[in-house]
C-alpha cells in the first residue's frame, strides 16, 4: 500500500535470530531480504514490555516469544532461588530461556557464578540477549563458539539454540526449566513454550538432565495441574523413574481460564538426585 524509503542504514542487533535463524549460523558476507511488515511487527513487539515486579525489570520479546506475564510463576522461582544457602561459585543454566527473565533473575541472586542460557528458538535467544543487554547495561562478545558478557555479579554465556541439551555437554549445579504444561500439540512456534503433548518434552528433559548435573546439583522445575491430577501424577512418576526426588516445593493457586475450572495450581519443585 505504500513505498518506504530508507535513507540511512538501519542497525538492529541480532536481527537474523529474531527472524528465526541463529546469527552464529548465518554467513556474515551474505545479504538477506525480510518483509517490512515483519520488521515493524518485531519493533512493536519489543516495545510492548512487561514489568516483572520481583526483580523490578522491564522485559520485552520478539515475535513468537512469550512475555513473562505470570507474576506468580516468577515469584515462585525467586522464592526457590533465594532459598539456596550457597549463592556463589555456581554453574547455572536457564533451559528454555524464552525472554530471559530467569537468566536475569539468577544474575540478581547469585554472584561469582557462570549463568548459561539456551532455547530451541533463535528468536528466544535474541530476546534474551536483548533483555540482558538492556537491563544490565552490558554487551555480549564472542568466546569460542559462544557469546558471553560480564555483569556486576556474574558471567553470562549463550549456548545458542538447540532442542534441550542437544548442543550442551557441560554439567551444572542448578538447571532451571519452566516446562510446558498444556497437553496439546504445538501448531506454531509460539506454542512450543506452552504445549507438550503427552509430556514428551518433560520426559526427555528429565532423562537428559540427570546426565548434566554435578554432584549434589539441583533442578528447579515449574509445572501446573492445568492438565489435571493425571498429568501431575505422571510428572511424579517421571521424577522417580529418573532417580530424582523432590526436596522442596513452592506453589500458589491462580485463577484458571480453562473451561470448567475456576482455579489451578502452579508450582516449582527443587529436585535432587
Amino acid at each position: 500500500d505504500q513505498v518506504i524509503s530508507f535513507e540511512e542504514k538501519i542497525t538492529f542487533p541480532y536481527l537474523t535470530s529474531f527472524c528465526g535463524e541463529y546469527f552464529q549460523n548465518v554467513n556474515p558476507d551474505s545479504e538477506y531480504l525480510i518483509p517490512y511488515k515483519f520488521f515493524t511487527d518485531l519493533t512493536e513487539s519489543l516495545k510492548t514490555e512487561i514489568t516483572v515486579n520481583c526483580i523490578k525489570m522491564n522485559i520485552g520479546s520478539g515475535v513468537n516469544v512469550l512475555l513473562p506475564k505470570s507474576q506468580d510463576t516468577t515469584e515462585l522461582f525467586k522464592t526457590a532461588l533465594d532459598g539456596f544457602k550457597d549463592k556463589s561459585m555456581k554453574k547455572i543454566i536457564d533451559m528454555g530461556c524464552g525472554s530471559g527473565i530467569l537468566t536475569l533473575m539468577a544474575d540478581e541472586i547469585f554472584n561469582n557464578s557462570e549463568i548459561f542460557f539456551s532455547d530451541i528458538l533463535p528468536e528466544a535467544i535474541a530476546s534474551t540477549l536483548w533483555n540482558i543487554e538492556k537491563n544490565k547495561n552490558t554487551k555480549f562478545n564472542k568466546k569460542g563458539d559462544r557469546l558471553f558478557c560480564e555483569t556486576e555479579n556474574n558471567f553470562i554465556l549463550c549456548c545458542g539454540n538447540g532442542d534441550l541439551f542437544e548442543k550442551i555437554d557441560d554439567k551444572f549445579d542448578i538447571i532451571i526449566f519452566n516446562s510446558p504444561w498444556i497437553d496439546a500439540i504445538s501448531h506454531n512456534r509460539s506454542e512450543l513454550a506452552l504445549n507438550d503433548k503427552n509430556q514428551k518434552t518433560l520426559e526427555r528433559f528429565l532423562m537428559q538432565a540427570k546426565h548434566r548435573l554435578n554432584n549434589n546439583g539441583n533442578i528447579l522445575l515449574a509445572f501446573s495441574d492445568n492438565g489435571g491430577d493425571t498429568a501431575v501424577d505422571r510428572l511424579n512418576e517421571l521424577i522417580t523413574e529418573n532417580h530424582f526426588h523432590t526436596d522442596q516445593e513452592f506453589f500458589c493457586r491462580i485463577q484458571s481460564h480453562q473451561s470448567g475450572r475456576k482455579w489451578m495450581k502452579i508450582f516449582v519443585k527443587i529436585l535432587t538426585g
